[in-house]
Formats: C-alpha cells, sequence, structure tokens
C-alpha cells in the first residue's frame, strides 16, 4: 500500500513539472532575454533625452547671459549745469532806450556709465523744448566743473572705477528760451549698445564758472 501511495506521489509531481516546465522555462529564458533587449533601448533613451535637456538647459543658460549682458548698460548717474551770461553791449530800441538784454544760459549735463563707447544721444527735452545736442569724452574719472552759485561750494563729479564720464553738451534751437526759474524737468534719450535708456531728472545747477578739465 505504501507502496502504491508513494508512486502515486512521484507520479503526481511529475506530472505538475510537466506541466509547470513551460512557466519555468519563460521566467527563467524570456524575461532576462527581454531585460537584455531592453535595458540598451531604456539607456540609450535616457542618455538622449539627457542630451537634449543639456542643451536646452545650455541655450536657456546663453540666452539669459546675453540678454543680461545687454540689458547691464545703464546711466548711474546724470548731473545737469548750467552757466549765466549777459551780453557785454546792451541793446537799445529804434528811439534809443535801452533794452533789457536776454541772458545767454549755456546748459550741459555730465553723466556717469558702465558703457565703455560714446553714449548716442537720441533726445534731450527741457520741459517740451528740444536741445540739440553732442558729446565730449571726459578723459579723467573726477573733475571740477565749477563753483555753486548757491552754496559757493566747488561741483565735483567723479566716477566709479570701471565706469566713464561723459559730457553732453546742449544748444537751445534758434527762437526758443527757457529761464531756469521755468524748469520743470529734464528728459534725457540715450542708447548705450543696444539698450534704450530714459533718465528724468528735475534740477539743474547754475555755476559761477565755467566748468574746467
Amino acid at each position: 500500500m505504501m507502496y502504491k501511495n508513494g508512486f502515486g506521489i512521484i507520479f503526481c509531481a511529475k506530472l505538475l513539472i510537466t506541466a509547470m516546465l513551460p512557466i519555468i522555462v519563460r521566467e527563467i529564458i524570456f524575461i532576462p532575454a527581454w531585460v537584455l533587449l531592453t535595458v540598451p533601448y531604456i539607456k540609450n533613451t535616457i542618455f538622449v533625452g539627457m542630451r537634449k535637456m543639456k542643451k536646452y538647459c545650455l541655450a536657456l543658460l546663453l540666452c539669459t547671459a546675453c540678454s543680461s549682458y545687454a540689458q547691464n548698460y545703464k546711466i548711474q548717474k546724470a548731473v545737469a549745469l548750467f552757466t549765466v551770461s549777459l551780453p557785454g553791449m546792451i541793446p537799445e530800441d529804434g528811439n534809443g532806450n535801452k533794452l533789457r538784454p536776454l541772458p545767454t544760459i549755456e546748459r550741459f549735463i555730465y553723466i556717469e556709465s558702465n558703457y565703455k563707447s560714446k553714449p548716442r544721444i537720441d533726445a534731450v527735452l527741457y520741459n517740451s523744448i528740444f536741445f540739440v545736442s553732442t558729446v565730449d569724452t571726459v578723459y579723467q574719472n573726477k573733475i571740477t566743473v565749477g563753483v555753486n552759485t548757491v552754496t559757493g561750494m566747488p561741483v565735483i563729479i567723479s566716477a566709479k572705477k570701471g565706469n566713464r564720464l561723459w559730457k553732453i553738451n546742449l544748444q537751445q534751437t534758434a527762437g526758443s528760451f527757457l529761464a531756469h526759474e521755468d524748469l520743470k524737468k529734464i528728459l534725457l534719450k540715450a542708447t548705450l549698445g543696444k539698450t534704450k535708456i530714459k533718465q528724468l531728472l528735475t534740477a539743474e545747477i547754475q555755476l559761477n564758472t565755467y566748468e574746467s578739465n
């Protein structure tokens, strides 16, 4: 009886192994083969994706750097100055009466900028009056431009290390006159490289002597 039962158990085990053999073979052979075939594809996909991401990040950084570099130029400081002089001869009318002469006002602006090349001045407006402008290079980093008529102190203009000073000479158009007392605002429009600049001033300083570089 025990022999028969043992034989039956062995027989059932053989049937079970025979039935499970395809599954065992699939698990042992097919799955490792699938893994071996797909791993290079997955690695290649990840590598390509990382390489593309690296290019995108590099391009973004370059664009950001270029944008920051292009927008970094500015005017750190602007000082509006003027001098007043009266004509040597007093004009007279047809009857010999002396006329009140209009003073001659010479205006100019000093600017400090981190832009190394000569700036392009697009427009200078005192209130709404247009002034013709020219730009002179200031070769010193510190100059005395004259004496303040209000304080009696020298007016000294200096630039920080790495910056430059520029003098904007202004000439009022013929037929227009703006007294210092009537000044409300000065609008300076300039181009530094590819950067457009707008500088607003609300005051000017009167000098009792011409500036000396």
